[in-house]
């Protein structure tokens, strides 16, 4: 499978942290590429296990993306947060835990 470059990927914060409010925030667009290429050679390879975890970089900090749980692992603190992919308005994977689900945005 090809990255969708129409696809951005999302992490959700409920802990306030950096006073940001509760929700879902999107990926640095370096991030969010990266974990879609990921995601694509995780889809090509029929998403086997294998495939399913990696560590990317975003500014600072270090995360393990876990496609099958559909969370990100911050490797120093440990802390994990829900990700999810989205594209054209709609949450194409993740968001409730699935990795599966698929449900319209809000218009914000």
């Amino acid at each position: 499978a090809e990255p969708d470059a129409q696809a951005t990927w999302e992490y959700f914060v409920g802990d306030g942290v950096d006073g940001k409010r509760p929700g879902w925030y999107p990926y640095a667009p370096e991030a969010s590429e990266e974990v879609e290429s990921i995601y694509a050679q995780h889809e090509a390879n029929e998403r086997d296990s294998r495939t399913a975890s990696r560590v990317i970089e975003s500014g600072y900090f270090s995360y393990s993306v876990d496609l099958e749980n559909m969370t990100q692992t911050n490797t120093r603190t440990r802390k994990v947060r829900q990700i999810r992919r989205v594209r054209g308005g709609l949450v194409v994977g993740g968001g409730d835990g699935s990795g599966l689900s698929e449900t319209r945005l809000p218009v914000k």
